[in-house]
């Protein structure tokens, strides 16, 4: 784990319009209504698709909210997952599977915002070696696969894709191994394809080719991550849980319109060169809640048994 820093690249007409944005974002906000005893601690992984958050603290949005917060950099959204349900976090970001499985368990976790929305082109591919001869879901069979983290959407768009390509997913064997390691995993030959993520596709592009359209096996438009909390953080903090999502969103709407400023906060989060943040597909963020985005996840997780039962939206979402 490590904490977040603040990027030192980062041009002061950026700062100065990025200040105005959320300037303008808090004054078109109630007045602040809740007591914040301790900073919001918040957990993610450092893909692009999980730096909202830090987003947000960069760019003024949680201050101007009044919400203080420290960060932490996880390996991976499972880490999250356990760190909010152990209490050394209060918030965290992972993928709706893994929230959903922790709630069928009998712990009450809850979604308070959504974080990233898959739409074309997405920033995370299935990937194979640049001179691998793997084209179709056919040439997979026999085969490991390589994700963060098992159990999630990740692995489920490919054993949905397989499913529809009628490979038999039962002889396809998925591994649990970190972003930033897949890539020379596949030069050596180890693992046969890796769902990767921005911004490790753009810092090792020249060895790696994509498998297009995978994740089109999910829909053309649903939620791949979202922000979550423990039931128990939500009832004590209402209105900072509502601030909080709020904030989100007003940093959504402005990242999603001014891709290209980020790039030195990225690079800062994600630990890769400005250049190479500048090459990434940027993730787009929800600008608010839509619940029908998490609905085919959580149905394709129940079909493949990665769900021992269906998680309905109303246990899935803080009211």
């Amino acid at each position: 784990m490590s904490k977040l820093a603040v990027p030192a690249a980062f041009s002061r007409a950026a700062a100065l319009r990025i200040g105005g944005a959320a300037v303008l974002a808090a004054a078109t906000q109630p007045g602040r209504a809740f007591a914040q005893s301790a900073p919001v601690r918040y957990a993610a992984s450092p893909a692009a698709t999980q730096a909202e958050a830090y987003y947000a603290e960069q760019l003024g949005f949680f201050k101007q909210a009044g919400i203080s917060t420290i960060g932490t950099i996880v390996a991976r959204g499972a880490a999250a997952v356990s760190g909010v349900i152990s209490g050394d976090y209060d918030i965290g970001s992972s993928t709706p599977p893994s929230i959903a499985s922790a709630i069928v368990h009998g712990i009450p976790l809850r979604v308070i915002a959504p974080g990233p929305v898959y739409v074309d082109p997405p920033p995370f591919q299935l990937f194979v070696a640049k001179d691998s001869p793997i084209r179709t879901a056919r040439d997979l069979m026999n085969s490991t696969i390589a994700v963060q983290t098992l159990n999630d959407d990740q692995g489920l768009g490919i054993l949905a894709w397989l499913d529809q390509n009628h490979v038999d997913t039962t002889k396809v064997k998925f591994i649990e191994m970190t972003f930033p390691t897949m890539p020379a995993a596949l030069t050596r030959g180890e693992i046969a394809a890796a769902m990767i993520v921005e911004p490790f596709i753009s810092a090792n592009k020249d060895v790696l080719r994509a498998i297009p359209r995978v994740y089109d096996s999910l829909g053309q438009r649903w939620a791949y991550g979202a922000w979550f909390a423990r039931q128990d953080f939500i009832d004590k903090n209402p209105a900072l849980v509502k601030a909080i999502a709020t904030a989100l969103y007003a940093t959504a709407k402005h990242v999603n319109a001014n891709q290209s400023e980020i790039d030195p906060l990225l690079a800062a989060y994600s630990k890769v060169t400005v250049d190479t943040a500048r090459s990434t597909v940027k993730p787009v963020f929800a600008e608010m809640l839509e619940p029908s985005n998490f609905v085919p996840q959580l149905q394709v997780a129940l079909k493949f048994k990665m769900l021992p039962r269906a998680v309905t939206l109303q246990e899935f979402l803080a009211k």
